[in-house]
């Protein structure tokens, strides 16, 4: 979407009420970027008419849209400090349903406990964190592979995962350090 096109919908929005300037910080090439916070005396009368599908698709519009401003933020934090610590990667895979929903199982467990190990209180030396993760579905022609950027592990530990030598794989530019790409 064009910024023009930004601007027109906020400017809609503004002028019904709907949403209020919040608050504003500053952004990439010098621009102050406005965060704006949503009139729920408006909204919630407009999501409470929703019928199923509609609400159902508003929510993953929701849920997707504060997983990508954890990622934004957390690309943001990295570039300004190359010493953050930080893993992500994606993995494409073929696997039935009933496969996928063992996954989720296994991967809520694991996050949803350290979650409650976490979040009690702010140990010494802690800093804050997002655990985001996805299992979306996807077409063949869109699966990713392997492509893990691992800011957390030495070179042995990621050579003894990989089973190959950091010189066979590719490594990525040198502005984020010492990252591995593994592609497969």
């Amino acid at each position: 979407m064009s910024n023009a096109t930004v601007h027109h919908h906020i400017q809609w929005l503004l002028a019904r009420e709907a949403v209020a300037l919040h608050a504003t910080r500053p952004g990439p090439n010098g621009i102050t970027e406005k965060l704006y916070k949503v009139n729920r005396g408006v909204w919630d009368p407009v999501k409470n008419a929703m019928g199923k599908e509609e609400r159902g698709c508003w929510m993953l519009d929701l849920t997707l849209d504060g997983i990508h401003e954890c990622h934004r933020v957390g690309v943001q934090l990295i570039k300004a400090d190359r010493s953050s610590r930080f893993i992500a990667g994606s993995f494409g895979v073929f696997a039935k349903p009933r496969e996928i929903h063992q996954l989720k199982r296994k991967v809520h467990a694991l996050l949803e406990d350290f979650r409650a190990r976490h979040t009690a209180r702010k140990p010494a030396g802690g800093s804050p964190v997002n655990l985001t993760f996805a299992i979306l579905p996807s077409t063949a022609n869109h699966l990713q592979g392997v492509k893990i950027l691992d800011m957390m592990q030495s070179r042995k530990e990621l050579e003894k995962i990989s089973g190959r030598k950091i010189s066979d794989m590719k490594l990525a530019p040198r502005a984020l350090g010492k990252v591995l790409a593994l592609d497969r």
